[in-house]
């Protein structure tokens, strides 16, 4: 396709304009089952000419070896638990009061009280968890770090 002065002029008048869905549908099918001239070359030079890198192939493998609180924490028993104490703290962190909306997307943790490696009778207990934003769970775990970034905030007055 020659690309001439006056689609260039009229390229140039769309920047930073929405196409009507239509057009974006239309242009969506146009592309679709069409790669870049140079897909293969890209693959290659990345190193998937062979694809399969899962299991024994990839590069971490550890001899099936998971940990057992990686386990635990992908099972769907603690997505439920974890899902039940969001629920019942109303997505709410119980130190700062923080949650989603207004254009504010916060990170949620939830949190075991009683350690779960020292009660594991308790882990899917939804009253031993709490649900505290990524900030306050972190300071939870690392005081250090709060008091270490406290006193770099009055060093600099």
């Amino acid at each position: 396709m020659k690309i001439t002065k006056n689609r260039l002029k009229y390229w140039e008048s769309l920047k930073g304009k929405r196409l009507p869905v239509e057009t974006r549908k239309k242009m969506s099918k146009a592309k679709k089952g069409i790669r870049q001239k140079n897909y293969d070359e890209m693959r290659k030079n990345a190193g998937f000419e062979n694809a399969n890198y899962s299991g024994e192939k990839h590069w971490n493998w550890k001899g099936g070896i998971s940990t057992v609180t990686h386990v635990l924490r992908n099972c769907a028993k603690y997505q439920i638990w974890r899902n039940l104490v969001f629920l019942r703290d109303n997505f709410i962190c119980q130190e700062c009061g923080v949650k989603n909306g207004d254009g504010k997307t916060i990170c949620l943790n939830a949190h075991h009280i009683r350690k779960f490696s020292e009660y594991p009778e308790l882990m899917f207990d939804v009253n031993n968890g709490i649900t505290y934003c990524k900030e306050c769970h972190k300071n939870l775990h690392f005081p250090q770090t709060k008091l270490k970034m406290v006193q770099l905030n009055d060093n600099s007055k």
